[in-house]
This record gives structure tokens, C-alpha cells and sequence, in this order.
């Protein structure tokens, strides 16, 4: 790449694709990952994968667990969490863990969502990665390329939700 001259300005990759990391910083062309959730998921996700606060305690399905960094409006338990954070010993997992620490290093994330719906935890988010790493927030981004919808038209479901929110936020 750097003998075609004109290098990209970013590279915007899949979360899952970690490797795009070390090749980025090689060629000094600044990572974005991407990862479909908004904010306030990713710093859940990240937040257990990086303290590994889940493991601790008693291993029971009705244990509450403590989240690093992040606010929780409600109450998380063992049962709650997806089998990719509560087997440790799939291969699966430890390419999840891989993926979340390669991540760790990105320029920036783009988080599936609206700024003014998750702004409280656009911090939580950033506070797991890098002090120099940057949010940003585009979406919704609907990810149901290829799917039939059962309703004939999407549109109201959705923007009345969005609308509710915006007088909830306006109120």
C-alpha cells in the first residue's frame, strides 16, 4: 500500500476482523471498527470481556453480576449473559476475547445508534478503550439485509418509537 502513494484516510472494519488492527498501525492508517450494537451494549459486552467480572463469585444462573464501568438500569445475571462470555474454554470464546482486546487499540468505533438516545453511555464505552480513541454514533443502522419483514411497512413501528423518544428527551 504504501508504494501506490495515496494511502486511505481509514480503514473501517468488523469488529471480528481484529487483525485489520496490527495492519493498520503497520502502515500508520488509523482503524475504525464497527460493531452492530449501540453504545450501551458494546460497553457491557467489552466491560465483561476485558475484567471478566462474570467469573467471579459463585457460578449459579440467579447470581447478579457487577458490570466494570458501567451504569446498569437493571439487574444482570449469570442467565443473562450469552454462552460466547460464560464457556471459557470454546474456541469460539477465545476468539471473542481476542476480537474484544485487538479492538481495544482502534482509532475510533462507530456505534450502532443515536448520540442523544445513548450519550450516557458513549463515556462508559470510550472509558474501556484507548484515552485517545474516539465515538462515533451513526444509526440506527438496520442490519436485516436479506430478511423478509412480516409487517408490510416497517416505517411506523420504528418512527413512532423514535418519536417517543424525542419528546421523552424534549419533556
Amino acid at each position: 500500500m504504501t508504494k501506490l502513494g495515496d494511502q486511505p484516510a481509514c480503514v473501517i472494519s468488523d469488529s471480528f476482523l481484529g487483525w485489520t488492527n496490527a495492519s493498520c498501525r503497520r502502515f500508520g492508517i488509523p482503524r475504525l471498527t464497527f460493531h452492530g450494537m449501540g453504545a450501551f451494549a458494546m460497553a457491557v459486552k467489552k466491560s465483561l470481556s476485558i475484567y471478566q467480572t462474570h467469573r467471579e463469585g459463585v457460578d449459579s444462573d440467579s447470581t447478579i453480576r457487577n458490570v466494570e464501568g458501567v451504569q446498569l438500569p437493571f439487574v444482570l445475571t449469570t442467565s443473562d449473559l450469552p454462552n460466547s462470555l460464560r464457556e471459557t474454554n470454546g474456541e469460539i470464546s477465545r476468539f471473542f476475547l481476542d476480537a474484544e482486546i485487538s479492538d481495544l487499540g482502534s482509532w475510533g468505533v462507530i456505534a450502532n445508534t443515536i448520540y442523544e438516545l445513548e450519550k450516557d453511555h458513549v463515556g462508559s464505552l470510550l472509558s474501556l478503550y484507548d484515552n485517545q480513541t474516539m465515538a462515533f454514533c451513526i444509526g440506527p443502522l438496520f442490519l436485516l439485509h436479506g430478511q423478509i419483514l412480516k409487517e408490510p411497512n416497517p416505517f411506523p413501528t420504528w418512527a413512532n418509537w423514535l418519536n417517543q423518544q424525542v419528546i421523552w428527551f424534549s419533556g
